[in-house]
């Protein structure tokens, strides 16, 4: 054989090799992609409609003077509509359930990504420092509600990569057993409504989204029997990661030039009698902590501003009705109207 002739095949049989692995990059990018397709396919088929969705929509229109961010009494308590009233600002209520400090630190970032608010009221529940993280249907989506960006990048990995990284990679896990609900689910996200951020999709007959982040928990016409419930402070359960955000979550703002308060909410005036001390000693703990960063704390069951009588409340762990909320945010603007003056004169 000629040596052009064995040259020759050889640069067939590496001509023939590359396509070989040109083709298996191919089929191997073409099933990520299907795997990628059929997972956002189930997560639209399995995930439903939240309030997320619609306070992270409000987010992204910016023009707000104050952000709200805390937990889902935050969300029940504070009616930003009556608090404006009073304030003659621009706010929204970004409180939400099973929401913990590193959630509201992107939170936080996200929205000075977007439109830097002037101050953030921090609606502080110190039960949220000392239990467990709760990982359940809840759990997603602040993060699936995100628009994509690097804090989205950031927060996704900071949140899950050190913890169960299945719930970032399929977040609709917690949904697998709810496949009867997908063809109702579809069909909401199909709809005109949905496209519109309509408050009706996440409102019923119990509680409803009144703009703004707000829900409006509705009173029933029979007085229904509450659940006992206390705070069970105990120092040494405090997480102490937890506070590390708390406190990035100071520095971050004072680094935007943002005004940041921190805010107990009132807990029913039954609650605090069945555990005076653990609210006592909470509250001391929170105010001592907040005054090494030189941020006010109002807390409001030592204050007496606002009395807590529990028809006001739907239950014993402190969520109000809409009419002990809107009392209660009146309060709560006429406080931040204070404090924002004492902060300009200071």
């Amino acid at each position: 054989m000629h040596n052009s002739d064995f040259e020759t095949d050889v640069k067939k049989m590496c001509a023939t090799g590359k396509r070989k692995q040109w083709k298996r990059i191919l089929y191997a990018g073409l099933f990520l992609l299907c795997v990628v397709l059929l997972n956002e396919a189930v997560g639209f088929a399995l995930l439903p409609v939240t309030y997320a969705r619609m306070n992270l929509h409000n987010l992204e229109q910016g023009g707000y003077d104050d952000l709200f961010i805390g937990t889902s009494r935050g969300a029940n308590n504070i009616n930003p509509a009556v608090v404006d009233e009073v304030t003659g600002r621009k706010s929204t209520n970004l409180c939400m359930g099973n929401v913990y400090p590193l959630d509201d630190l992107y939170l936080i970032r996200e929205a000075c990504r977007i439109d830097p608010p002037k101050r953030v009221i921090y609606e502080l529940d110190p039960s949220y420092y000392t239990v467990e993280e709760f990982q359940g249907m809840a759990d997603p989506f602040v993060l699936h509600e995100m628009s994509f960006s690097s804090v989205k990048v950031r927060y996704a990995a900071d949140k899950y990569l050190d913890d169960d990284f299945r719930i970032l990679l399929h977040q609709w896990m917690f949904y697998r057993n709810h496949l009867s609900q997908a063809p109702e689910i579809m069909k909401m996200k199909l709809s005109e409504a949905y496209r519109n951020y309509d408050p009706a999709l996440v409102s019923d007959a119990q509680t409803i989204y009144r703009g703004e982040g707000f829900l409006a928990r509705q009173r029933p016409e029979e007085e229904t029997v509450r659940a006992e419930s206390w705070l069970n402070w105990n120092e040494e359960a405090v997480k102490k990661d937890r506070e590390e955000d708390l406190i990035e979550m100071i520095r971050y703002c004072k680094e935007q030039d943002i005004e940041f308060v921190a805010v107990i909410l009132p807990a029913p005036e039954e609650t605090r009698t069945a555990n005076p001390e653990g609210y006592e000693a909470s509250g001391q703990y929170y105010e001592e902590l907040l005054k090494k960063q030189g941020v006010p704390l109002i807390d409001f069951n030592e204050n007496g501003a606002f009395t807590a009588d529990l028809e006001k409340y739907y239950d014993m762990e402190g969520h109000m009705y809409e009419d002990g909320a809107n009392e209660f945010s009146r309060i709560l603007g006429e406080y931040l109207s204070l404090y924002l003056s004492l902060s300009r004169n200071m």
